[in-house]
Parts: structure tokens; sequence; C-alpha cells
């Protein structure tokens, strides 16, 4: 797989990547890299335009914290749970706000139930999956808070989507999230007491009005990106020995 990716990065006239931090890496881990190949950041697209929301038919109503993520270990899933179990200890969050993880089931799905339990928790997160887009629009839409805590990311969909609702978010503080949402989240660090940095800014956001504004989302936006990708075929195609 990797002498593969190798010849198809040498041989190829333009490569576009999901991130500047994707990007970043690709030149650092092939350095022979062409200098003449278009190498241009091109972010994945947001699409909930025309978008009936309704709530999932698993869901009770009331307030709820979300995020949405794969059962893997980089997303640090058991982080939220724990960081969710101590404000309710701590009271430091309305006893009535659930925890709702969106996401297909993984290498970390029965630790995540373990925890659940552990905590007891089971009447008060719910692990989905399989919901479609009219489904999880109502969840961004809906939430007190958007959470997301990985350790390591490419791109991060639900971060661009959770921006394209206004929702109110954290996440953690590495280079890709501050690429791709700016200034506009509340940042917590992975550094020394992970968990403590986690609960304390979710207090700090829960404390504030809902006021994200939806001014730089243009950058997600389908035809935005699709003129991206024509662009760079065009400057590809010129620059190119082939004919098309």
């Amino acid at each position: 797989n990797q002498l593969f990716l190798k010849q198809a990065i040498a041989s190829s006239d333009g490569l576009p990547c999901v991130s500047q931090v994707t990007l970043d890496k690709l030149k650092l881990y092939f350095p022979q890299l062409k200098s003449q190949q278009q190498l241009e950041v091109v972010y994945n697209y947001v699409d909930f335009e025309g978008l009936e929301t309704y709530a999932p038919k698993q869901l009770t109503a009331g307030k709820f914290l979300l995020t949405v993520a794969q059962h893997r270990q980089n997303k640090n899933l058991d982080l939220l749970i724990k960081a969710y179990a101590k404000l309710r200890q701590t009271q430091k969050i309305d006893l009535d706000c659930n925890l709702i993880i969106v996401g297909t089931t993984g290498p970390e799905t029965e630790k995540l139930k373990s925890l659940i339990v552990e905590f007891d928790l089971q009447e008060r997160v719910s692990l989905l999956s399989a919901i479609n887009d009219s489904e999880l629009g109502w969840l961004y839409q809906n939430c007190e808070v958007f959470i997301i805590p990985s350790s390591t990311e490419g791109f991060c969909l639900p971060l661009a989507e959770a921006l394209h609702f206004s929702d109110r978010i954290v996440c953690s503080d590495i280079p890709i999230f501050r690429e791709i949402a700016t200034k506009k989240c509340t940042y917590f660090s992975l550094e020394n007491d992970a968990l403590d940095n986690l609960t304390q800014a979710l207090v700090e956001v829960m404390q504030r009005p809902q006021a994200l504004s939806q001014q730089d989302i243009n950058r997600f936006d389908r035809l935005h990106i699709a003129q991206q990708y024509l662009d760079l075929y065009e400057r590809v195609s010129r620059s190119s020995s082939y004919v098309f």
C-alpha cells in the first residue's frame, strides 16, 4: 500500500488535500514531491440545503450534549463520558441534560459501554448509529453544546457541520481544529489534566449565549468546493503533457 501510494503521488500532477495539516504531513512524509506538482487545500463540503429535519425516534425529549464520531481511540470518547459524569457528580450541569454519541461501532465500543455502566449513565448516554441526515441535522440544531475531543484528525466533517448550524462548540486544541474552526470554538488542552480541562471548557461554554455566526461557513459550501476542484483540474490540464 505504501509503495502504491508513493507511485501514485509521483505520477500525479495535481494533489488536493482536505486540510493544510494534511498537506504539511504529505510534504513531510513524501519529500520527493515535485515542485511543479499542483498541491492545494480543498476542504470537504457540508450540504444540508433544503433538508427537513426531525428528531430520531429513539430519543426522549430534553436537553442534550452532542458528539459525532466513530468509536475509535483517537476520538477520545471515553474522556468525554468521564467529563460528562464529572459534571453530573459536581452538579455543574443540568441533571436532565443527556449525552448523545452518534457514530458507528468500532474498537472502543465495549470500553465505552463499560464506562457508561460504571458511572450508572445507562439512562443518560445514548449511543446512536445509522441515523439519516434529517435526524443528524435535527441533533445539530437542538444540542446544547457540540463536543469533539479528538487527539488526531485529517479534517473532521462533524466539526464543519456543527459550525454550519452555529452550535456552541468545545473541541480539543489540536492544529486541524484551529484551522477548521479558527476562533469559533472553545478549546481545551489534552495535556496535563485533560479531564479537568474538558470539564472546565464545558462549564465555560454552557454559560455563554448561542452567539456563533455563519459568516465563514462558505469555505465548506458545496459549490465553492466544486469550483476549487474545477480550478485545480484546469491548472493541471494546462501544465500536463497529456492530452485530455
